[in-house]
């Protein structure tokens, strides 16, 4: 098997998760990656979610590997202990990534960077009860440095992003009306991101986080010279671009619009 699935942001959606298992399986797709904001929150809703998951990726013989986002529960991810082989099994078939694990598959190697900074921080800060901002959430000097030191891998799986063109023009302006504060928190973990990102130099960027498609390069060095890298961005729960593959054997990666094969699901009776 070399065609490996991306999943974007889930945000706990137990209905388009259900479909999202469905349609990978329909492509004979059973490795899949879900790149953050998955859904793992406080409270009973969550851990139902998490066992439908569970339980329908058992019935299609499918593993999902998770690069945790910033609207996690940092308090559950913090408590599973990270396994010999460098995941975090937190269901038997719902591994997460710790930041700078890496791995290959097949002859492609992987290295993992989760997290990002909320720019709803402070209308989340205000949300006592339940709980829905972690520190933890954000990217660290320390994790940076981590990644780096690791050096070359050649595809990079990311919440966030570096802050390539497509991301800069679509939120220009602050079109959603966020606090300058939560702005320039933002904004310095897309700078870690870049830095990071350049340190690894990979061939490909994959991410979630902006609910928008993002298909772009950006300039990276390696041992022959100045080359360009691949960024790829899932869209979210609900949307036409929010799946994906990526092929090991080809080293490309593509996003599907999935409007057919979600009209296919629904006309099954499925749900």
């Amino acid at each position: 098997m070399t065609k490996i699935g991306l999943l974007g942001d889930t945000h706990g959606n137990r209905a388009w998760l259900r479909f999202a298992l469905w349609n990978f399986h329909h492509h004979g797709i059973d490795r899949i990656v879900q790149l953050g904001d998955f859904g793992i929150w406080p409270g009973q809703e969550s851990a139902r979610t998490m066992k439908t998951v569970r339980l329908l990726a058992e019935r299609f013989g499918q593993t999902l590997y998770v690069i945790p986002g910033n609207h996690e529960d940092y308090d559950q991810i913090n408590a599973v202990e990270v396994s010999d082989d460098g995941w975090q099994y937190f269901r038997k078939n719902i591994l997460l990534a710790p930041r700078g694990h890496r791995w290959a598959w097949e002859d492609t190697s992987f290295v993992a960077l989760g997290g990002a900074p909320s720019v709803d921080r402070s209308w989340r800060l205000q949300q006592k009860s339940p709980k829905s901002w972690w520190e933890e959430e954000a990217i660290t000097q320390k994790d940076v440095n981590s990644v780096i030191a690791g050096g070359y891998a050649d595809v990079m799986l990311t919440h966030d992003a570096p802050g390539c063109q497509s991301i800069m023009d679509r939120i220009k302006g602050n079109p959603q009306g966020f606090k300058q504060e939560d702005l320039e928190y933002a904004a310095e973990g897309r700078k870690l991101m870049e830095r990071a990102f350049q340190g690894v130099a990979p061939k490909i960027l994959i991410h979630g986080h902006y609910h928008f498609p993002v298909l772009d390069k950006l300039t990276v060095i390696r041992d022959r010279g100045r080359e360009e890298a691949l960024i790829l961005g899932l869209d979210c729960d609900q949307a036409a671009r929010s799946m994906g593959s990526l092929d090991t054997e080809t080293g490309s990666a593509d996003l599907w619009d999935v409007r057919e094969d979600y009209q296919r699901y629904l006309s099954s009776g499925t749900l």
